[in-house]
């Protein structure tokens, strides 16, 4: 039998392991477009360690081997090193999870070392078979669990195959890995993304998020000293539980650490007026809450207006106000908000609940009415005045708010299976 050459790989010798477990851990407190907000799998891996040691399995360490007849010397090797640890600590941080050029970068060099081995293995009797320069190796999870391996390979360039005796863990890589690469590049299910800047199915990383005219949507955006780093980072190293350390986050937005500008009533003024400003012109306002560290938002979004304009809109407007009034620069709001949209009447009730009730629940006053920056049912009878989605040209408009949730949210649950066959 002939032996394969194999050349010692990265992850064998050294990598940048601070950087790693940095970017692992602060990724336990991101909600926006990770696996965590399609299902709490119980064993989820962190997507950047995952995605660190794939590339470092792959990559073939410069380091010289007599036996093979390559590598450099150990200077030239060491700095080599570095400039590959450089890609992997890009490579990690979630900022990066789809920038096109790192995510090249690290394609590239799996393609190098692969073809390397292709070349040191060119005379194997199978090398036609085993070993074709142009084909990366596939990667096969049998137990892939909540699917970070697989999602990370696929990610990486390889073709991902994964399964699990569990089959929740099934569903999650058919949805993650498998269903995605056959809808990629298709035409959005409620027509051209030309037409409109919202986004439609929409994901800031790779899990949906829904933005069209007609959605109700509830917002939460927080100042950038809201929770404190080392706070922070001590809830995410000592709860691992998902909902748990969101709970706890919550509490922490209600505690009101940071300066709390938002407790000016000059600066909470300014939000409240940003708010207000486009109202019945890009969306409808349908209740609010101004919290001295964080904001809620519950809209109606309108035709011609995407969801993300419109939060740009008022973060980047209220931070250069604000700024400017306390003659300081730099950061005001955190980069990231949350965002979902109303599924059903119970929902709805639920979300203005806890609009109405948060300034209670902080403990800053006794009733909802006391609190000068709330604004909860102004809106409410001139919701429904538009169809909620495309396709209810027979909808003449709700009667209040929550009978047009009721609408819509049926005819989605109709609709879904001709979408997903279309």
């Amino acid at each position: 039998m002939t032996p394969i050459k194999t050349p010692k790989k990265l992850i064998e010798v050294a990598l940048p392991l601070d950087a790693i477990n940095v970017a692992a851990a602060r990724e336990k407190s991101i909600r926006h477009g990770h696996p965590s907000t399609l299902h709490l799998w119980w064993a989820r891996r962190p997507l950047a360690a995952a995605r660190a040691v794939i590339f470092a399995q792959m990559v073939n360490d410069p380091g010289y081997e007599r036996h093979l007849g390559r590598g450099v010397n150990k200077e030239k090797a060491a700095a080599e090193r570095e400039r590959l640890f450089k890609i992997i600590e890009d490579l990690v941080l979630w900022e990066n999870t789809n920038n096109e050029e790192v995510l090249e970068r690290a394609r590239a060099e799996i393609w190098k070392s692969w073809r390397e081995t292709c070349a040191l293995n060119k005379h194997h009797p199978q090398a036609s078979e085993l070993f074709d320069p142009e084909t990366l190796p596939g990667f096969h999870d049998p137990f892939a669990g909540g699917g970070a391996l697989p999602l990370e390979a696929q990610r990486l360039g390889l073709e991902s195959y994964a399964s699990d005796l569990n089959p929740v863990a099934v569903t999650i890589n058919k949805a993650m890995i498998e269903i995605p690469p056959k809808f990629a590049g298709r035409a959005p299910v409620f027509g051209s993304a030309g037409v409109s800047p919202a986004k439609n199915w929409f994901s800031r990383g790779y899990l949906p998020h829904l933005d069209h005219p007609g959605l109700i949507q509830f917002i939460t955006f927080r100042l950038a000293d809201a929770i404190p780093h080392d706070v922070l980072k001590r809830l995410i190293e000592e709860e691992a539980d998902d909902l748990e350390r969101s709970r706890s986050l919550e509490k922490l937005l209600d505690h009101g650490y940071g300066e709390c500008q938002l407790a000016d009533p000059a600066n909470a003024e300014i939000v409240q007026s940003a708010l207000l400003h486009f109202n019945e012109q890009r969306y409808r306002l349908l209740a609010w809450v101004i919290m001295p560290n964080h904001v809620h938002v519950l809209i109606e979004t309108l035709k011609g207006h995407g969801l993300s304009e419109i939060v740009h809109s008022w973060k980047s407007f209220t931070a250069k106000e604000i700024n400017r009034r306390l003659g300081r620069t730099g950061e005001f709001w955190q980069r990231e908000y949350f965002d979902r949209y109303i599924r059903d009447e119970r929902h709805l009730n639920a979300t203005v609940h806890y609009i109405e009730q948060n300034p209670v629940k902080a403990g800053l006053v006794r009733r909802a009415e006391e609190w000068r920056y709330l604004g909860v049912y102004w809106y409410r009878e001139s919701a429904g005045e538009t169809p909620a989605l495309p396709g209810l040209e027979d909808w003449s408009g709700a009667r209040g708010l929550a009978e047009d949730v009721r609408r819509y949210g049926a005819w989605m649950r109709d609709q879904a299976p001709s979408w997903a066959t279309a």
